[in-house]
C-alpha cells in the first residue's frame, strides 16, 4: 500500500472474501470431504481422497477432515494440545462458550463452512484491511463482498467450488482466460504475510516474549502455566506480545 501511495493510486480493488465464497483456503477441502462422507457420497469422498493425494494438497486438508469426524471429547483434547501454555481447567472452563468452537468447527459441508468465514472469520481482514489503507489514505474497494455475489455464490453447490482436489474450481472456469496456466494450476497459497517466525526467534524478540510471558504468567495465573517452553513456529510468540501491550494498555 505504501508503493501504491508513492505511485499517486487513491483507490484499490482487494480481494478480500474471494476465498470464502469461492472455497480457496487448503483446509476446506476437509470440510468438502466431511460433506460428502455426511451425504453418504463415498464414490465421491474417494475420488476427492485420490485427487487430494495425487496433486499433493496441503496436510491441513487431511487435518481438517479427521478432526471433523472425531468426538467431541477428543476434538478438545487436540485442540488443548496446540495450546500448551493454557491451564487446563481455564480451557474446559471457556471451551463449551467458543463461537469458533461451536459455530466455525462445526460446519457439516462445505457451503456451511464458507457461511461460517464470512460470519466468523473475515470480520479480522477486514479490520485489518480498513487500518492498512488508511494508514496511507487510500480507499480499498471489495468487490467480492458484493451482496448479490455473496448470496449466488452461496446458494451454488458446493460440488462446483471445489472439484478434482481444486480449490476455487467455479472461480477458474469464469476467470481462468484471463490468467496464465502456471497461476491456474498452482496447488500452492501464498500470501503476503511478514515473516513472523523469522522475526520471533531474533534475540530482541525472544528475550521481549520471555519477560512478558513471565510477566502474564504470574499476573493471569489462573490462565497461563508457568515455565513453559513456547512453539519456535506459529503465531504463539506473537500473540503472547499482543496480549502483554493489551493488558499494559487496559488492565494495568
Amino acid at each position: 500500500m505504501r508503493l501504491a501511495k508513492d505511485n499517486g493510486v487513491t483507490v484499490l480493488l482487494d480481494g478480500q472474501g474471494g476465498d470464502e465464497i469461492f472455497a480457496g483456503y487448503h483446509y476446506l477441502h476437509g470440510f468438502n470431504m466431511y460433506g460428502l462422507l455426511k451425504e453418504k457420497k463415498m464414490i465421491r469422498l474417494c475420488s476427492e481422497l485420490y485427487k487430494n493425494f495425487s496433486r499433493q494438497q496441503d496436510k491441513s486438508a487431511y487435518q481438517t477432515f479427521i478432526f471433523q469426524i472425531l468426538p467431541g471429547p477428543l476434538k478438545k483434547q487436540i485442540l488443548l494440545k496446540t495450546l500448551p501454555h493454557l491451564r487446563h481447567d481455564f480451557f474446559y472452563d471457556f471451551i463449551e462458550g467458543s463461537r469458533i468452537y461451536n459455530k466455525f468447527f462445526d460446519a457439516e459441508n462445505l457451503n456451511q463452512s464458507l457461511v461460517r468465514h464470512l460470519q466468523y472469520k473475515l470480520e479480522h481482514l477486514l479490520r485489518m484491511e480498513d487500518r492498512n489503507s488508511m494508514h496511507f489514505s487510500l480507499e480499498a474497494r471489495v468487490p467480492y463482498l458484493d451482496y448479490r455475489l455473496i448470496e449466488y455464490a452461496l446458494g451454488i453447490p458446493g460440488d462446483v467450488k471445489i472439484k478434482n482436489g481444486e480449490t476455487k474450481y467455479l472461480q477458474k472456469l469464469s476467470m481462468g482466460k484471463y490468467t496464465v496456466q502456471e497461476i491456474l494450476s498452482r496447488t500452492d497459497k501464498i500470501g503476503f504475510g511478514t515473516p513472523g517466525d523469522e522475526w520471533m526467534l531474533t534475540d530482541e524478540w525472544q528475550e521481549l516474549t520471555k519477560q512478558n510471558f513471565t510477566e502474564l504468567s504470574g499476573s493471569l495465573s489462573d490462565v497461563f502455566k508457568r515455565d513453559v517452553h513456547l512453539s519456535e513456529v506459529g503465531m504463539d510468540r506473537w500473540k503472547i506480545n499482543q496480549l502483554a501491550v493489551w493488558k499494559d494498555i487496559f488492565l494495568n
